[in-house]
């Protein structure tokens, strides 16, 4: 069974297919008679690829949104850690007290 390609090389076959797509639309609009049709579609066109523009931005602010997260989560996992350390080491303190009063 072949292996699934990864992210990174559908992601970038997209964007390649998405470019070249975009370039044949534009070479297409430019055979068009009509002026009035030709800019209509024109203008389509570039709100398709500003869609996809607000799309790529809206992707980065999730992924920058998850990191910060996970920094958050991560710094409150780093003081659970350290408060745990400290409640061992009380414990163990009081274990040795402990055997020096037995």
């Amino acid at each position: 069974m072949p292996s699934k390609p990864s992210t990174t090389t559908q992601l970038s076959w997209a964007n390649n297919r998405s470019e070249s797509l975009y370039e044949e639309i534009l070479q297409q609009i430019e055979e068009v008679q009509d002026q009035e049709t030709r800019d209509v579609l024109a203008k389509l066109a570039r709100l398709t690829q500003i869609n996809q523009e607000l799309q790529a931005l809206g992707f980065i602010n999730l992924l920058s949104k998850i990191t910060e997260n996970q920094t958050a989560i991560d710094d409150e996992l780093m003081q659970i850690s350290e408060y745990v350390e400290a409640m061992v080491r009380v414990h163990h303190e009081e274990a040795r007290n402990l055997e020096k009063v037995l």
